[in-house]
């Protein structure tokens, strides 16, 4: 392939330029900030209904443990290991609700910096420098991140700025691996990495030094065919012909060779705050067997998504049911079904989507099949204000509108399973309900699980 040199070079001060701010080790973070006892011990995060390691501290990286391997199989092995360390792993079941208000803290933090912001995720957000907001030194901007989000929130992170996202992404991996490998450079400055400090030579040096398929944007397999043209790092692509790549590849691998060149073609994109689908889908901690507990599954489901649709001030005409029993079973035991049904108004009632369920479960549940997962799917959305003005001639002589905000009031003042409605509202947990054995206190949402500080 053919060789391509931009003549604009990658460090010129005089670009706009992108902040990406990630979180280190954000779930294992999120669970040292009111256990500081954590800090330095090797902490594993698990996966629903605590089956498989998902997350790790830098400590439990550093013991080689792969991602995604059973807890039980960990379990085992910590218990035989002549590793002290091994043998000192915490494990903590999923907090998501801690997670995600967590998260909310820091970018409403990072929003301060900058009102071109992107959350990427639920541990990194992209900010736009090239506004007023952003006068000072782009190295000083990151150590002031980093250092607000450590003094406010006790999350420790990376902060990467170049002037694509493709070459923030790169340099913010690195920011992580701190300033060992770069000569000349400030250890107080760990963290943070920034373009504008580094010659040609050195950023190159970086490029040469990131394998391929951790570029952004290079997936599985474009990287097997990069790999197979010699193309093995980040450098060799971005010397690649940008006509080339387009015409043996496509636009977006175009854009990537354009952004390591440091032309700009990927934007912030405004955070999307309608979602034109919502889902809510779980595992069981034990199979559900039975009509009458599978109908409890869906009737907690339904509330839960309606009131995902209410907090968006949506509604929806379609709704889709499914269920499966384990990939595992043998093919004569496994049973799945997934049943839309076309509303004849939109709603957001949690009444009527259970009536729709229980329409789904005569038409598809089998009796004594194992059931280990179900869910909800909402489509094809209506804004509550345009639904209610054209609709109105169809409302039903019984609008359950009302109760349905009186369950929302409730429930975000007393917590999500303080009501319900049938089956849903039960006081006690379902048998099939998600096993979490070791989940962590939800100290920043609810009062009961609030942190106790004893003066001496």
């Amino acid at each position: 392939m053919s060789i391509h040199t931009s003549s604009k070079p990658l460090t010129d001060s005089n670009q706009p330029l992108i902040t990406l701010v990630d979180c280190n080790s954000f779930y294992a973070s999120c669970e040292r900030i009111f256990f500081p006892k954590l800090e330095n011990v090797p902490v594993v995060v698990l996966s629903n209904n605590d089956g498989c390691v998902i997350a790790m501290s830098n400590e439990a990286k550093a013991l080689k443990i792969p991602m995604g391997k059973p807890w039980f199989q960990l379990r085992q092995e910590m218990q035989t290991s002549n590793n002290p360390q091994m043998r000192n792993i915490v494990a903590r079941s999923s907090n998501y609700e801690l997670y995600g208000d967590i998260s909310a803290r820091i970018m409403l933090l990072l929003s301060r910096f900058s009102a071109w912001q992107e959350v990427y995720s639920i541990d990194e957000c992209f900010l736009g420098l090239d506004n007023q907001l952003s006068q000072k030194d782009p190295k000083q901007l990151g150590l002031d991140m980093r250092e607000t989000i450590l003094k406010y929130v006790e999350m420790p992170v990376s902060v990467g700025i170049a002037p694509t996202k493709t070459l923030c992404k790169i340099v913010n991996h690195w920011a992580k691996k701190c300033s060992r490998k770069l000569p000349n450079t400030d250890p107080r400055a760990c963290g943070v990495l920034s373009t504008t400090e580094l010659t040609d030579k050195q950023l190159n040096n970086i490029l040469k030094s990131t394998p391929i398929d951790d570029v952004w944007g290079v997936g599985r397999a474009w990287n097997k065919k990069l790999l197979a043209l010699g193309i093995a790092t980040a450098y060799e692509l971005k010397q690649q012909n940008p006509a080339t790549i387009k015409k043996r590849f496509n636009i977006n691998l175009y854009r990537t060779v354009q952004e390591l060149n440091g032309i700009r073609c990927i934007e912030l994109e405004e955070e999307r705050k309608v979602k034109d689908q919502l889902i809510f889908s779980r595992s069981f901690s034990q199979p559900v067997k039975t009509r009458k507990e599978m109908q409890q599954v869906m009737n907690i489901y339904s509330q839960k998504v309606t009131a995902r649709l209410r907090k968006q001030h949506s509604m929806t005409n379609q709704v889709t049911f499914f269920a499966s029993t384990s990939m595992f079973a043998a093919e004569q035991f496994h049973r799945s079904f997934y049943i839309p049904i076309h509303l004849p108004t939109p709603t957001n009632s949690p009444t009527t989507i259970i009536k729709a369920s229980k329409l789904a479960l005569d038409c598809a549940f089998e009796e004594n099949s194992w059931y280990n997962r179900a869910g909800i799917i909402v489509s094809d959305f209506t804004s509550e204000s345009e639904a209610l003005s054209v609709f109105d001639m169809f409302k039903p002589d019984y609008d359950d509108s009302n109760m349905a905000g009186l369950l929302d009031e409730i429930t975000h003042k007393f917590g999500e399973n303080s009501i319900g409605i049938g089956v849903g509202g039960m006081k006690a947990r379902p048998s099939w309900n998600m096993r979490r054995n070791y989940l962590s206190p939800r100290a920043t949402t609810h009062w009961n699980e609030l942190r106790t500080v004893y003066a001496n």
